[in-house]
């Protein structure tokens, strides 16, 4: 029996929009960590050499899915070494997935206890960590088992749109915090290159443009599918990831200096109160 090909509903645009999202996440708070590791220039500079990287990795993912017609990023894999790199590959993306919904979930339970403390009363049973984290996982289940990129296209445009929203956020506050003096600017151009301050930065960076595996379904997807238009995907995802990560690094650490910790926020000692029980509701805000 032939089976019908699903439509192809991919536009630019949402095309853009799925892959920043599957690059950009709660790693952007470790940006300025990175920069203060390496210094303004050279961190700045390994940064636009992982985009440049990453930029040419995935025209080489897209070439080679275009010449084996594989549908997926590990079909690739498979196609051009043998099965057991098709194995290989999904198990690497099962960890880098895994480890991200970890990430997320440590998020959900620091943040929101507090939020439904407020709107619900203290003595609530659900605002517990672990019902907190239960309705997470909950809320995850029906859009992962969408198989199509184009479907995710709205949760990719309101994800996107929380990472600007905390970045004005951030930098609201950063401004704050400079003109009240709670803060020191950073003096360091460049540091010497030990080898533990090397691998600190590297993996925040290199991580940060971990999209290939994504590459392949919104090659599928898309709408007239050429080359051209396809590398106008490939460019503008880049560009804006690289953006977003630029102006999230540079604002942390422009604010804090060598003083900048792991995660951004946990930098202002209190000043956003995402985790307190006695915040209001631009606290509220900021920690959804």
């Amino acid at each position: 029996y032939d089976i019908p090909l699903p439509p192809r509903e991919g536009t630019v645009l949402s095309s853009v929009f799925s892959l920043t999202v599957s690059a950009c996440g709660a790693g952007v708070l470790s940006l300025p960590y990175a920069l203060r590791c390496l210094g303004w220039a050279t961190g700045t500079l390994t940064l636009l050499a992982f985009a440049a990287a990453s930029h040419t990795s995935l025209a080489l993912v897209e070439m080679r899915a275009r010449d084996l017609g594989s549908d997926s990023y590990e079909g690739v894999g498979a196609a051009l070494y043998g099965p057991r790199m098709g194995l290989f590959i999904e198990g690497c993306m099962f960890s880098l997935l895994f480890l991200a919904e970890v990430t997320f979930l440590v998020l959900v339970g620091d943040l929101l206890p507090p939020v439904c403390s407020r709107a619900l009363g203290a003595d609530a049973a659900v605002c517990g960590r672990r019902p907190i984290i239960a309705l997470a996982l909950g809320a995850m289940a029906a859009p992962s088992l969408l198989t199509r990129l184009h479907a995710l296209r709205h949760v990719s445009l309101a994800a996107l749109a929380c990472l600007i929203y905390l970045l004005v956020v951030v930098g609201v506050e950063a401004a704050a915090a400079r003109a009240e003096g709670d803060v020191l600017p950073p003096t360091t151009l460049a540091r010497a290159p030990t080898r533990l301050l090397w691998l600190k930065a590297f993996p925040i960076q290199a991580a940060a443009f971990c999209n290939h595996f994504n590459l392949v379904p919104a090659l599928n997807e898309i709408q007239n599918p050429s080359p051209q238009r396809f590398a106008v995907v490939r460019t503008a995802t880049t560009i804006t990831c690289t953006l977003i990560y630029v102006l999230y690094g540079a604002l942390g650490y422009a604010c804090f200096g060598d003083e900048v910790l792991g995660d951004l926020l946990a930098s202002f000692e209190g000043r956003l109160d995402t985790g307190s029980a006695d915040g209001g509701a631009g606290d509220d805000g900021q920690a959804v």
